[in-house]
């Protein structure tokens, strides 16, 4: 009997393991989406203050280019994958590790290297134009840290595709931040101005916002992506995948990307065990 009850013993622990390595598959499913208007760009979701006043600006390349592969600060877990980097780019992008984006379009059906995280994907070119422009901190503390980079760009097709010099015209069009979250492995992105400026007379702004996880031969449950700007809704389906949910010309603020818009993805994490209770059971 002593060694049936071992055997019991053994085969609840696999199945709990069973259950907590299935919660940490690499699929989206397994990540909890939400969306709202209380997103603040001075306060992350766990309640810390974000200062990035006192930031360097990095200097980002001209237009699209990519900066220097940076440190996320601590650990962060995407999709069962440890990342201590990530490779932003002046476009809305940033892929996770050293990678950059192989399309300047977005494109979820395609090979990545890496994943790509997207709070502002678009084929349109940007400035970085004067004063801060694109900035990084870590707030908050062990455990519970949370890394913050924040675009400050404006369009090309305003200000003839130079950025603003004039003291009163360094106003950013747009403004934004992708936050990762430690512990928790949550991905926030949230939203201040997103203005298209009345000196712009450019093609319409077509992008995408959401997540695309790096190759995989079943591309359904690797990826996220916002359907509509109206009904938010996010789908895991490459079908149902829009690279245009970001769709705006007229000068004026974007259509559904109101300041306090956020999008958030927070992974399933499975509870251990409690409470519980063998009955019948007769050692010898």
């Amino acid at each position: 009997m002593k060694n049936q009850f071992t055997h019991i013993l053994i085969t609840i622990a696999v199945l709990f393991s069973s259950s907590k390595m299935n919660a940490q598959l690499p699929l989206s499913a397994n990540y909890t989406y939400s969306t709202g208007t209380s997103g603040s760009l001075s306060t992350d979701m766990n309640g810390n203050p974000i200062d990035m006043t006192t930031q360097k600006s990095l200097g980002a390349p001209a237009l699209s280019q990519t900066l220097a592969t940076l440190d996320i600060g601590f650990d962060f877990y995407f999709m069962g994958t440890r990342y201590t980097q990530h490779t932003p780019t002046v476009r809305g992008v940033s892929t996770l590790g050293w990678a950059t984006p192989l399309s300047a379009t977005p494109n979820y059906n395609t090979a990545y290297t890496a994943p790509v995280l997207h709070p502002f994907w678009t084929a349109s070119g940007f400035n970085t134009g004067a004063g801060p422009n694109l900035r990084t901190k870590v707030v908050g503390t062990a455990p519970n840290r949370c890394m913050v980079f924040e675009w400050r760009t404006t369009m090309v097709g305003s200000f003839n595709g130079n950025p603003p010099t004039s003291p009163g015209g360094n106003t950013p069009d747009f403004i934004y931040q992708m936050r990762l979250y430690e512990t928790t492995g949550a991905i926030e992105y949230v939203y201040g101005q997103m203005q298209i400026p009345s000196s712009y007379t450019g093609a319409a702004l077509l992008g995408a916002i959401g997540w695309v996880n790096n190759s995989n031969p079943a591309r359904d449950n690797n990826l996220s992506s916002i359907t509509s700007l109206s009904s938010y809704a996010a789908t895991t389906s490459l079908a149902s995948a829009n690279v245009t949910a970001i769709n705006a010309s007229a000068p004026g603020a974007i259509p559904g990307l109101a300041a306090g818009r956020f999008f958030r993805w927070i992974p399933s994490v499975p509870s251990a065990p409690t409470s519980l209770v063998f009955s019948g059971v007769v050692l010898h």
